[in-house]
């Protein structure tokens, strides 16, 4: 049971204070790995990398599930296990990439370093535990030249902090120089390195990284390339793995005129973690994100016959027809991209739904049941319905379309749906939209996190 604050509370000295709480009260070895200086960086996104004892990992993700963190698939990249949480009160994501062994290598990590424990045994405290610093020294170099292929300014920062620091201290330095050579000697020396670094010679660095991976290469040839290969092919069925084990979540975005619905729908999709498909499923072609080719052609012959500015009353009803069944095949067709998108794990995000249409009186002739019909049944049950709901008269005064009185009776229909839609969220619209948008994300997120709770759920009684 953990006894540490919550995330937000006041009292933690950086964001991810709580994180490291956790990982200290319930005594698993770990030691930060890079992102030292993003954890005092609260109100953004973070990304820590830990180097965790490989014997509590599942221990680990367990206990950061009460903090609202859930596991994302990593399926093609062991010893790689990700775990993801978002801050509704900070409005921004934690990203923890925890490892429990050291290997490197792009675009698959296959030379293995067997430095795990030591790094672990040797490690120092601070405000949280770090590696020593001819550990943090030799795993951050080679994080550049074989993970990335380059020296992000970040990085080249960090290398000469810690260049400068081991050069005031002989026995680190010499520390240093020993780990060197026995992990990387003779490829790349102590002194070769420091001759560099004092030059900022990043390029002349990065000529070293191929006779590293050689030597790394040859030290274990067949492993290496079995291990190549395993990641290779589970990186190739992971949508198979998507499609059974971790569907993606769907939301429905409903809300009257003057909401903001595109906007946040926008917002959403452009977030980097969720990085949402959106899918229009309305009839205004400009506003279309998924459509077939013909749409813009046959609604402009469409809406002319309407007008009355084809002569020809046949030529009008044949474009007006056409102009019908490719409304119902698109739709369709939307609905498949959709499903695409789910199976393949992704976010999906609707922008209007067929529940648009629900709200407005449907007449009961055959036909109309029968047009009603070919556009419900292939759509998907979204996972979150999310209303934006405020006013009339707040919205009315956004957009200045229809009237506020007219608003209220598109917001009461919407209200109405809420005991047909279980999984309907209303939000206050009237909020700015960066407090909407954080809602919505974390309803979202939430979702997910529940999803794939089942789906482990599921597996384990498999």
């Amino acid at each position: 049971m953990l006894t540490t604050a919550s995330p937000g509370t006041a009292s933690q000295d950086f964001a991810t204070r709580y994180v490291f709480d956790a990982l200290e009260a319930a005594r698993i070895p770990y030691a930060l790995l890079r992102g030292h200086d993003e954890l005092q960086q609260a109100g953004q996104d973070i990304e820590i990398d830990l180097l965790v004892d490989g014997k509590s990992v599942d221990r680990l993700g367990h206990e950061l599930a009460g903090f609202g963190f859930t596991e994302l698939p990593a399926w093609g990249h062991a010893p790689h296990r990700f775990f993801v949480s978002f801050s509704k009160a900070a409005g921004h994501w934690i990203k923890l990439d925890i490892v429990s062994d050291l290997y490197y290598g792009r675009p698959i990590r296959k030379y293995r370093l067997n430095l795990a424990a030591e790094c672990l045994q040797n490690r120092r405290q601070e405000d949280v535990f770090l590696l020593s610093e001819p550990h943090e020294f030799l795993t951050t170099l080679l994080h550049c030249l074989l993970d990335k292929g380059h020296f992000r300014p970040k990085h080249q920062r960090r290398l000469h902090q810690l260049w400068l620091s081991l050069q005031n201290d002989d026995h680190a330095a010499r520390t240093t120089e020993e780990l060197i050579a026995d992990a990387l000697g003779p490829a790349l020396t102590w002194s070769a390195a420091s001759r560099l670094l004092e030059a900022s010679d990043w390029d002349s660095l990065l000529l070293l990284a191929p006779a590293i991976e050689r030597l790394l290469a040859g030290r274990s040839p067949m492993r290496g390339q079995l291990r190549q290969g395993q990641m290779l092919f589970l990186r190739r069925i992971r949508p198979l793995f998507f499609a059974f084990r971790r569907r993606g979540v769907s939301a429905a975005l409903l809300a009257p005129d003057g909401a903001g619905k595109s906007t946040l729908a926008g917002s959403l999709v452009q977030d980097k973690f969720l990085r949402a498909r959106l899918i229009y499923m309305g009839t205004n072609v400009a506003a279309s994100t998924v459509g077939l080719p013909f749409t813009p052609y046959l609604v402009k012959k469409a809406k002319a016959a309407k007008e009355k500015k084809i002569s020809s009353a046949p030529v009008a009803i044949l474009f007006r027809a056409l102009n019908l069944v490719n409304n119902i095949f698109e739709h369709w067709y939307r609905c498949l991209v959709a499903r695409y998108h789910l199976l393949r794990g992704r976010f999906v995000i609707f922008d209007r739904f067929i529940y648009d249409s629900w709200i407005q009186e449907r007449k009961k002739s055959l036909w109309k049941r029968f047009r009603y019909f070919l556009f419900d049944a292939p759509s998907p049950d979204p996972d979150l319905v999310l209303l934006l709901d405020a006013p009339g008269e707040i919205l009315f005064a956004r957009k200045g379309e229809h009237s506020a009185e007219w608003i209220d009776r598109q917001r009461a229909g919407y209200m109405k749906l809420k005991p047909v839609l279980p999984q309907m969220t209303v939000i206050d619209a009237s909020q700015d939209a960066d407090t909407v948008k954080n809602e919505a994300t974390y309803l979202i997120w939430n979702s997910y996190r529940k999803a794939g709770m089942r789906s482990e759920l599921n597996g384990s009684h498999r």
